[in-house]
């Protein structure tokens, strides 16, 4: 199976779960506490999963096999990437107004998303100070954000936040085997603007 397949079938997820889990807080349906009960979960599978690693059939493996990169299986903590993501949203949900953490949530789940798809087939003006990202992505990504969050802000507060969102998202800041990676970054830095421009 490509790389490239599943790193589609991955942010496909990512967008959904996202998604799915910012309507919630929106509509009031959800709290702190359930994005708690997911994190909890979430580092309750990676911790399974490291110390059954060398059985035959390591706990949560179709999981892993379906939703993590090779090289966080072999080299990295597996499920970084998802415990970042439900670490971040926890913090929107628990401390910021729900707005400019529906608003975080939203930015990382689609930007991130668009981002990279659009990228890989479309991309055309590398970021400057990465290579690896196209400037043209981030724009469209950060475009698509700001329509999607037209019911929760007003254009411009939803285009700002997501332009920086897109902006702390094209760097790259993979140190060692411990990733902070943007799904910490990204929505909090989005979220925290959000909450600035709230306040002007």
């Amino acid at each position: 199976m490509s790389e490239l397949f599943i790193e589609v079938r991955r942010k496909f997820t990512h967008m959904a779960w996202g998604i799915f889990l910012a309507a919630l807080l929106w509509y009031g349906l959800a709290d702190w506490r359930l994005f708690a009960t997911f994190f909890i979960l979430s580092l309750g599978a990676t911790f399974s999963y490291i110390m059954t690693r060398h059985w035959k059939h390591p706990a949560f493996a179709i999981f892993f096999d379906l939703m993590d990169r090779a090289d966080n299986k072999k080299h990295m903590i597996p499920g970084l990437s998802a415990l970042y993501y439900h670490l971040s949203f926890l913090l929107l949900a628990a401390f910021f107004p729900t707005k400019a953490a529906v608003a975080g949530m939203i930015i990382l789940a689609v930007g991130d998303t668009i981002a990279l798809w659009y990228g890989v087939f479309l991309g055309k003006m590398p970021v400057p100070w990465n290579k690896k990202k196209d400037l043209d992505a981030r724009f469209i990504a950060a475009v698509v954000c700001t329509l999607i969050l037209l019911p929760v802000l007003p254009w411009w507060q939803g285009f700002i936040a997501s332009m920086i969102g897109m902006l702390v998202e094209s760097f790259d800041y993979k140190q060692g085997r411990i990733l902070l990676d943007d799904n910490i970054l990204v929505p909090l830095a989005a979220g925290a603007v959000v909450w600035v421009l709230m306040l002007l």
